[in-house]
């Protein structure tokens, strides 16, 4: 399980405080984001959700080390 932080600070469309927006990536293909409000707090946002915000997780590099 991989993390990418995309250094994106954004509204969260869940509670309406900015954080900053990170990428779960299981398996290699699937991806969860989130808003992470350092550092008590994080909310999964969907993808879909990220696409009205001009967001596209799925063409983000993800580093396989």
């Amino acid at each position: 399980m991989n993390y990418k932080n995309l250094g994106i600070r954004i509204r969260c469309p869940i509670c309406g405080n900015y954080g900053t927006l990170v990428i779960k990536v299981k398996k290699g293909r699937y991806r969860q984001a989130y808003v992470i409000h350092w550092p008590d707090k994080q909310h999964y946002v969907s993808k879909f959700v990220l696409l009205d915000m001009g967001i596209d997780i799925d063409r983000v590099p993800i580093d396989e080390n």
